[in-house]
């Protein structure tokens, strides 16, 4: 069962990592459109509007660099965000509070 799931993790980072070429060519169209009708002479407002989608090359970059250099990272560190949760949890699950502390409001210092 391991070694399925391990082929599973295989193949899904083999097609997001063949996707990036993909996702690359998907937003460059539309500026080389742009660029190829303005050098003809024409102004086609669409094109103009759709020439943005290149700004998004660098998240696509910054997405492939991350899940491909820090995505243990990032699991390692959500699997401790989670395990500290539920040492909270756990902490909290036996304390009881008095019925007064909750009717306070505001606190204030007395000392100037």
């Amino acid at each position: 069962m391991e070694n399925k799931a391990k082929v599973d993790r295989d193949i899904w980072k083999m097609l997001l990592l063949n996707m990036y070429p993909i996702t690359y060519l998907l937003l460059w169209i539309p500026g080389i459109a742009n660029r190829v009708a303005e050098g003809m002479g024409h102004q086609v407002r669409v094109l103009v509007i759709l020439q943005s989608s290149t700004q998004f090359i660098g998240l696509a970059n910054a997405t492939v660099y991350l899940y491909k250099e820090h995505s243990r990272d990032f699991r390692e560190w959500w699997g401790g965000v989670k395990q500290r949760e539920a040492a909270k949890a756990a902490r909290t699950e036996g304390t009881t509070s008095d019925s007064g502390s909750s009717k306070i409001r505001y606190w204030r210092s007395n000392t100037p």
